[in-house]
């Protein structure tokens, strides 16, 4: 614990010293709070939450995520301190797992200003029907994409074109976990994959929570959001096992 939390809090501190990070941290909720707040302006306060408030901080979160996860590797790979990082004693998957938790914990301050950016600018009031459930999916949120994070740091450590992926995967992610809108508009084929990720039973617990709903909907909703994130660090770690494996025999990680 204490190299995940060392890693976490030497890594926020490099991460608020980029121009690119402040950026992503800060303007852009506030960019997205115009966007959202302007497509759902005329809607009911219910709708205007969920997509506009929660949704657009949500995505807000993703982008720190998901350009952290992809820049992170490269830089490391660039400024030729992968390989050290790789045979560490401390353990790759430790400190990658403590960036992670850094970024997720800057992404929980972009989500917070995108819900301020919003109700300032729109005048408009978070309105919920269980605050309870709004602050659990909140934390669920955090483990979820620490997961997500670990799966692209793995693809990320082997590519040789991780900017590419990661400027790749940041939209369609957006459109198909309803971030934006509901999945439902989506056709069907989508919609299956849309139901995979687990950011897209997020959004569905933010629903529930706004308009409220029964008890055993609320429970099947985070079993399901749980089982996800777990398994996705079950990939991730096999995934960093075979890249140890791989890294050992082809000894390719300084290779930018």
């Amino acid at each position: 614990m204490k190299v995940i939390f060392s890693s976490a809090i030497v890594h926020m501190r490099q991460a608020i010293a980029r121009s690119m990070f402040r950026y992503c941290l800060f303007l852009n909720p506030f960019f997205n709070a115009i966007l959202l707040g302007m497509m759902y302006s005329d809607k009911s306060n219910q709708e205007f939450t969920l997509y506009a408030i929660l949704g657009t901080s949500l995505s807000s979160f993703w982008t720190i995520i998901c350009f952290s996860s992809a820049a992170d590797i490269s830089r490391e790979k660039y400024l030729g301190t992968l390989p050290v990082l790789f045979t560490s004693p401390s353990g790759f998957k430790k400190i990658i797992f403590g960036k992670l938790l850094g970024n997720s914990l800057w992404g929980l301050l972009a989500f917070l200003l995108n819900i301020c950016f919003v109700t300032l600018l729109f005048r408009r009031s978070l309105v919920f029907e269980n605050f309870g459930l709004l602050l659990i999916l909140i934390f669920l949120a955090v483990l979820t994409f620490v997961s997500i994070g670990m799966l692209m740091c793995a693809a990320f450590t082997l590519s040789r074109s991780a900017q590419l992926l990661m400027n790749m995967i940041e939209y369609p992610f957006l459109l198909l976990t309803g971030m934006i809108f509901p999945v439902e508009i989506l056709s069907r084929y989508i919609k299956w994959l849309s139901y995979l990720l687990s950011p897209t039973w997020i959004m569905k617990g933010f629903k529930l929570a706004v308009y409220g709903s029964k008890l055993g909907t609320v429970v099947y909703v985070i079993v399901i959001l749980c089982t996800l994130t777990i398994f996705n660090f079950i990939i991730a770690y096999h995934t960093f096992t075979k890249i140890e494996t791989k890294a050992k025999i082809d000894a390719t990680l300084e290779v930018y």
